[in-house]
């Protein structure tokens, strides 16, 4: 299965939203599905577009599948399974949600994906920081996109930075269409480049180099 996660602060800015929508985007590049975990901000951004644009979404659940964390999201997530969507969790039913378990379930996330892309992430984000260097520590992709328009800085860019000390693989930079220049672990300066690092991720993903 082709599937990218998408993740990120709870506290989803006017960036969040952009670069959520331009990690969906990326993803239907490469005609995967996203994997998020359904909280809100970046979660429920990244599910909401996704749904928008046809791309199948997975929720990852840290408590038992007979409930849903947080009931503000019940109906995304029946959103999700009307689109073709689907919901898994390790838990079982009638478990409920802790700090633990949440924190557990981004070890999920990121193992069910081949890349990550942090939306938003705040020096305080600790899920988003934990996601990203599990992300890092199962030898997945970890790529940052830029915000479009006017909202240029991305205040998680410094998390590239944070996870280097846990691969000395993370800067790998791989040539592609002539001069230009990617690294599938590190900032795309557009949508169009991020697509173009899902591209070479996935690829990379399925080739051992």
């Amino acid at each position: 299965m082709k599937a990218a996660a998408i993740v990120g602060s709870r506290r989803c800015s006017k960036i969040g939203e952009s670069v959520s929508k331009s990690a969906v985007e990326s993803i239907q590049a490469v005609r995967g599905c996203t994997v998020s975990g359904l909280a809100l901000g970046c979660d429920t951004a990244g599910h909401t577009h996704s749904i928008e644009h046809g791309v199948l979404t997975v929720g990852v659940l840290a408590c038992g599948l007979d409930s849903v964390y947080p009931r503000e999201n019940a109906e995304l997530a029946k959103k999700i399974l009307d689109a073709g969507g689907a919901l898994v969790s390790e838990q079982p039913p009638g478990t409920s949600v802790s700090p633990q378990r949440l924190m557990a379930r981004n070890r999920l996330i990121a193992g069910m994906s081949f890349a990550m892309i942090p939306a938003e992430c705040p020096r305080d984000s600790r899920g988003t920081i934990a996601a990203a260097r599990m992300c890092v520590d199962y030898d997945r992709f970890l790529l940052l996109g830029r915000p479009k328009g006017r909202y240029r800085n991305h205040p998680g860019a410094w998390l590239v930075e944070a996870c280097a000390e846990k691969s000395d693989d993370l800067y790998r930079v791989i040539p592609s269409k002539g001069k230009k220049v990617f690294s599938p672990n590190g900032v795309a300066e557009s949508s169009e480049d991020l697509a173009e690092m899902m591209k070479l991720a996935y690829h990379f993903s399925q080739h051992a180099i």
